[in-house]
């Protein structure tokens, strides 16, 4: 498995819990493994968050979150 399709699965199932206290359990361990290792955005990533957060700013979310795996798995 890819690193991409690992983390879409992790996404995935992340957003299926509602135990609130094993969510505080994943972020903390994810606040603890980001200060290892900061993530750079490439070129393309950046310019589809800035349009992103463009759209959302005027409130006009308007891809579902199933369209945005299904476009991160088109750019691999």
């Amino acid at each position: 498995m890819q690193t991409i399709e690992l983390q879409n699965e992790l996404i995935r199932r992340i957003l299926e819990i509602e135990n609130v206290d094993l969510l505080k359990k994943v972020k903390s361990y994810f606040n603890s493994i980001q200060k290892e290792k900061t993530y750079k955005l490439s070129e393309t990533e950046s310019l589809i968050l800035n349009e992103r957060e463009v759209q959302y700013k005027k409130n006009k979310v308007l891809i579902s979150n199933e369209d945005v795996f299904k476009e991160i798995e088109a750019m691999l």
